[in-house]
């Protein structure tokens, strides 16, 4: 999702900007997910359009500044039997036997964006021995396979208050 350089809005969405606050809503989040420098020839992260820049908004952090995330993963492969299902183990976050369909993993990461080498993204960084995951296929790809993931549980949290901001804005008419 691309942005005018500087901006929370002014590109893909013209009038749905950034999302900068838990109650705010009618905005946006987008972000490419890397835990090391982001290679040059990334496939995330980097714009080709003049005055534009991928959007980056840390779901932990909407203000700005890094903050810890709440990752979910499925308990067993997506799609079994698949590429896509061989690809995201290959990211290594292990998968212990429970008998849940998603296993939560509060503050595992510490999250915030990164502007650095002409490319805007999401850098991770594992907290009290959480896995590093691995960039697959390689790292111009980053951690795209773990994009929704890694920051799951915040999203849910982030859905629940912005969702109390909107009733409550709309009991009050």
């Amino acid at each position: 999702m691309l942005v005018a350089q500087g901006q929370t809005a002014g590109g893909d969405f013209k009038h749905a900007p950034a999302c900068q606050s838990a109650t705010q809503f009618g905005c946006v989040l987008a972000w490419s997910t890397f835990d090391a420098a982001v290679p040059p020839n990334a496939l995330f992260g980097h714009s080709a359009q003049p005055g534009k820049q991928v959007l980056c908004t840390n779901p932990a952090a909407l203000g700005g500044g890094s903050a810890p995330i709440n990752s979910i993963y499925p308990s067993a492969p997506f799609a079994p039997g698949t590429t896509i299902a061989a690809a995201t183990d290959l990211v290594g976050i292990p998968r212990p036997s429970v008998s849940t369909t998603y296993i939560e993993a509060p503050g595992a990461y510490d999250a915030g964006c990164s502007d650095a080498d002409d490319a805007s993204v999401l850098q991770i960084t594992p907290l009290n021995g959480a896995p590093t995951p691995r960039a697959v296929p390689d790292a111009t790809w980053g951690l795209h396979l773990t994009d929704a993931n890694i920051a799951q549980g915040t999203l849910v949290d982030l859905v629940a208050k912005q969702t109390r901001a909107y009733e409550a804005k709309h009991k009050a008419k």
